[in-house]
């Protein structure tokens, strides 16, 4: 079994995998240590893998050297990751690069678009191939919704759960509207510009916003919540078969 561990922005998701599926997943906004712990004392745990785009937790990578099996980081240079074509690799969240693993290896042959939907809105296109060449990055559903708040007088800040008429019909429907909508077309817009660009593209969504992207995006669209968690994962069987090698 190997364990997963993603740090993100906003919480921390723990994956336990078996077999190359997951078996048991956990989000944390706190408490990840604890989290941990409890898993790997439940479970005949392998290896670990983990990644950070927000603030690691106190004590957290002291508690990973103490664990009775390999622990492994990835990062934007891990050597285990593909090749960048990217002017600024160091900048590429080891989020983004999980994602990115998992999706080349489930789309061989093809070309690939991964858009990751969580604090941010992120694009990646990879060749059949591996490397990475390149994307963008939006501001995601809360950041939106927030940034209406901090830089108006007026407009309260509001949940992003709620009524999603066709149109608002008060501030925090008109609002909510405007955001998530907006996101819709947005993201189903990338996707027609990038099958026009690019051909025998497939297309991965991820991310933790719930917004039923798939629906409103024209061609097959692959939905995938634990396509980080799987690059991790894919980041494990390496490193196992990497050690059987050496033995």
């Amino acid at each position: 079994m190997n364990l997963i561990i993603d740090i993100g922005n906003t919480r921390s998701k723990i994956v336990l995998f078996c077999d190359g599926e997951p078996q048991e997943a956990v989000a944390v906004a706190s408490g990840l240590c604890d989290v941990v712990q409890q898993m790997c004392a439940k479970y005949p745990v392998e290896v670990i893998a983990w990644s950070a785009v927000g603030r690691i937790p106190d004590g957290f990578e002291q508690m990973l050297s103490a664990m009775d099996c390999p622990v492994v980081r990835l990062e934007w240079n891990t050597p285990i990751s593909f090749n960048h074509k990217y002017q600024t690799p160091e900048g590429m969240g080891a989020d983004r690069v999980a994602a990115d693993i998992a999706a080349v290896a489930y789309s061989p042959g093809c070309n690939v678009l991964v858009i990751d939907a969580g604090t941010c809105i992120t694009y990646d296109l990879l060749w059949a191939d591996g490397p990475y060449i390149g994307g963008n990055i939006a501001p995601g559903m809360q950041m939106r919704l927030q940034a209406m708040h901090d830089h108006t007088a007026a407009l309260p800040l509001i949940s992003a759960q709620g009524p999603l008429p066709d149109y608002g019909h008060d501030t925090d429907t008109a609002m909510r509207c405007g955001v998530v909508w907006g996101m819709r077309g947005e993201i189903a817009a990338e996707v027609e510009r990038y099958n026009s660009l690019i051909p025998n593209l497939k297309v991965w969504i991820t991310g933790g916003d719930e917004l039923n992207l798939a629906e409103y995006v024209k061609g097959e669209v692959n939905v995938d919540k634990y396509l980080v968690a799987r690059g991790l994962n894919l980041v494990c069987e390496e490193y196992l078969q990497r050690i059987k090698i050496v033995q």
